[in-house]
């Protein structure tokens, strides 16, 4: 997602971050349909460019300088020195 790929992800606890960004197709766990998203996303421009655009907008949410700014902002606060 990060390098603004569009992914296919197995129906899993952990293909949250696609289904919650919709960063790409998730499918049942399913080598038929994997396959089948796959190709959709390799004939389907637009719909390859939306869901790269989605993973990189959901990943800078996580970037170090960001984190790190909400820690910080998180510690003043509870500090009280906000």
């Amino acid at each position: 997602m990060a390098a603004g790929r569009p992914v296919v992800a197995a129906d899993v606890d952990e293909s949250f971050p696609i289904k919650e960004s919709g960063a790409g197709i998730v499918t049942p766990i399913d080598a038929r349909a994997m396959a089948e998203a796959t190709i959709r996303l390799l004939e389907d421009e637009e719909l390859s460019h939306q869901c790269s655009v989605k993973g990189v907008q959901y990943v800078r949410r996580f970037d170090w300088n960001h984190m790190v700014n909400r820690y910080v902002k998180l510690f003043m606060d509870v500090a009280g020195n906000s």
